[in-house]
């Protein structure tokens, strides 16, 4: 399939595989594979068409800015505080919501708005596979 026609998978799905990625439970992407021989495996959640790797290792820079953004932001009403800490909970943590509203210090509603600002983000920054 040609580059630029490659349709990405939904980004919620995306950001799934990237909690995956980061944990290392792609066989073959992060750390070693089984065997010496063993060529990358996607996980059930990955989409056989889209070369994984580089999606993941891109969605995984971006996170990597938000985490750099989320460092200098101080102010509680910022639509973008906490970004990278709730995506990292909630996808690669795979926390309860309940949970991450309680360690962000805001509201679940407030959570869901953020995870939805951070699919945006994500999808807005991404190259066209």
């Amino acid at each position: 399939m040609h580059r630029g026609t490659m349709r990405l998978p939904d980004t919620d799905k995306l950001l799934s595989m990237w909690g995956e990625y980061v944990n290392g439970h792609i066989d073959g992407v992060k750390g070693f594979p089984e065997t010496p021989y063993a060529p990358p495996t996607p996980s059930s959640t990955a989409n056989k068409e889209i070369p994984f790797e580089p999606v993941l290792i891109e969605i995984d820079g971006i996170m990597a800015h938000l985490k750099q953004q989320d460092k200098k932001r101080r102010k509680k009403d910022d639509p973008d505080n906490h970004l990278y800490r709730i995506g990292w909970l909630w996808y690669a943590e795979g926390q309860p919501v309940g949970t991450i509203a309680r360690l962000c210090r805001c509201s679940v509603v407030t959570v869901y708005n953020r995870l939805y600002r951070l699919r945006g983000i994500v999808k807005s920054k991404m190259s066209k596979y």
